[in-house]
Parts: C-alpha cells; sequence; structure tokens
C-alpha cells in the first residue's frame, strides 16, 4: 500500500516488514528524477517493487538506506540489482557494509536467532562497490541534503527535501504507531544518550512541516514529538540507573496506552540496546539534569570479553 504524502512529490509505501503499518519506505520524485529512502527487509522488496510501478516509477535515480540495520537497508542490495542505474548513498560508516553485508547478517541473527531472522528478513546481497557513493554531512545530492545523525546508530543519517520542508529522518526521531507517542529507539549496538539528543534537537532547529518516520508514518506536531522522546529518553536512563531495564519495563512507562502492544517489539529491543549500553558504556556515568538531558561520557561500542554483538569500524 502507498501513501502520498506531498502530492505529486512524496509518497510512503507500506513494506510489511514486521506486519502491516509497522515499517514505512519512501518516494520522493523533482527534477533529478525518482528517490527511494529506505529499503526495508529484502524479504520486503517484491511489495516495494510492485508499490513502485504502480507509482509509475520505471528507473530509481537513488537508492538511500537511512542506516543499515536490516530493516532499513537489507533489501538495498535486491533493489540495487533491481535498479542497476541507480547510485546506493550511503553514510560512511555504513559505504561497505552495503558492500559486504556479512557483518550485519550475522549480528542481527545474534539478535534475532537463525530462526527469527530467516523468517523476518529474507535473503541479504551485496551492492556491487561501483554503484555505491559516499555523502557527508551536510552534502547535497540529486536534490536532497543528507545530515548526520547519530544517536540510535553511528551509520546513520537523515534526509532534507529542503522544497517541501519534510524531513526522512529514519530511526533518528523515534518511533510512533497509530497516533500513538514518540518512543525512543535504543536497540542495539550503537546507543548513545548524547548524540541522541542532539539529533532530536538538530531535528526541532531545522523546523520541518513534516517528519516522516521509518516506524511509522509522518509527524507535523514536532514539539510536542520532541517533549515526548527527550521525557522518555530521560525515563529509559532513570531506569537503567537502578537496575537493568526489561521490555516490560518500558512498556510500563506508556502507562496502559491502548496502542501498548504496538510497542512490545521495539520494546523488546530497547531493553537490549539499554543493556547492552549498561555493560559497554563508560565508566564515568552520571545522573539526569533538571532539564531532563542525559549526561554521561559518549562511548564507543567495543567486544566484550567472550564475543557479544558489535558493529565494529561503522
Amino acid at each position: 500500500m502507498s501513501f502520498e504524502v506531498v502530492p505529486g512529490r512524496i509518497w510512503g509505501i507500506d513494506s510489511g516488514f514486521g506486519g502491516a503499518r509497522r515499517t514505512a519506505v519512501y518516494v520522493v520524485r523533482n527534477e533529478f528524477g525518482w528517490h527511494l529512502i529506505d529499503c526495508a527487509s529484502a524479504s520486503s522488496v517484491p511489495l516495494i517493487v510492485r508499490e513502485l510501478r504502480e507509482l509509475g516509477v520505471d528507473r530509481l535515480a537513488s537508492i538511500l538506506p537511512t542506516h543499515v540495520h536490516l530493516d532499513h537497508a537489507g533489501g538495498a542490495g535486491v533493489l540495487a540489482a533491481a535498479f542497476p542505474s541507480a547510485r546506493a548513498v550511503a553514510h560512511p560508516r555504513a559505504a561497505r557494509h552495503l558492500v559486504d553485508p556479512k557483518m550485519l547478517i550475522e549480528g542481527t541473527r545474534q539478535v534475532w536467532g537463525t530462526e527469527r531472522f530467516d523468517a523476518l528478513y529474507g535473503e541479504t546481497i551485496p551492492i556491487p562497490a561501483g554503484q555505491v557513493d559516499i555523502v557527508q554531512d551536510g552534502e547535497t545530492v540529486g536534490g536532497l541534503q543528507f545530515f548526520d545523525a547519530p544517536g540510535h546508530a553511528r551509520h546513520h543519517y537523515m534526509v532534507w527535501d529542503t522544497a517541501t520542508g519534510t524531513l526522512f529522518a529514519g530511526d533518528a526521531f523515534g518511533i510512533a504507531y497509530e497516533g500513538g507517542p514518540s518512543f525512543p529507539s535504543t536497540s542495539p549496538v550503537q546507543f548513545d544518550p548524547v548524540a541522541m539528543l542532539a539529533t532530536y534537537e538538530k531535528i526541532l532547529a531545522l523546523k520541518p512541516h513534516r517528519t516522516c518516520i521509518s516506524h511509522f508514518g509522518v509527524v507535523t506536531d514536532l514539539a510536542e514529538r520532541f517533549d515526548q522522546l527527550r521525557g522518555f529518553l530521560s525515563q529509559f536512563l532513570d531506569l537503567a540507573g537502578k537496575q537493568a531495564p526489561t521490555t516490560s519495563d518500558l512498556l510500563a512507562l506508556l502507562k496502559g496506552d491502548a496502542r501498548t502492544e504496538w510497542y512490545r517489539i521495539d520494546a523488546e529491543l530497547n531493553a537490549a540496546g539499554l543493556n547492552h549500553w549498561l555493560a559497554t558504556r563508560d565508566p564515568v556515568y552520571s545522573e539526569l539534569h533538571e532539564s531532563h538531558r542525559p549526561v554521561c561520557c559518549h562511548w564507543a561500542c567495543r567486544r566484550r570479553a567472550g564475543g557479544g554483538v558489535e558493529e565494529p569500524g561503522i
């Protein structure tokens, strides 16, 4: 299913990844051609291609995975093969993983387990190196501007369509289902609360007319969403300062909202990400400011003794 975001210029496609109305990809048409922002998983590609054809897309100018988590970039290789003239535009930390996704596949398999991984993701394939371009923070390519957006992942960018005031945030501005509240995404393994809040503030400063998030849809009440994200992030860290957070702990923060079950899978991943952060963060950890700004040292993901999920070099 596709839905119009800006008439004649921007559409969203429900990729079906994880179920209906859970994972969106977006299509922009401008003077440089058609651009696909995010790719969902390889298992989602047949549906995405069908929706692209129905929109009249026979050629993509670019494929733009906001980051290389496989619910955003898992389908990039299959899509690059289906649209061989498209340029895959990557964050500097992401490019090598589009060309060789083995590390991402293994890391994601460790998070989900083999059986669940295979059912969700399908077969992730590489993109030829000659089809991948690297974009820098602030650079404009194909009429779209790219901004570094760490916090959820260090290999994350967001895409800014200046002409319409539309920001494509990937997971950098949280998740929100069925009109529910905006919840931070702290999934493994590169959650960085300081960088996350700075990215939220960068988005607020851009003053977009609308922000397209991957999970799921378009949000326009920017200031309210920012307050929700900052408040939940503060609660996440306050909880993590007392105990190892669980899925149930995080869902309880929604205070019985009727849409709580929509957030369960994300709460499971958030708990895993928070616990990984607790195990790997700098030992100098802080309290929270009265302003709810998390104060902690920037942490670098590193291998735990004996193994564990990591994304070295990203």
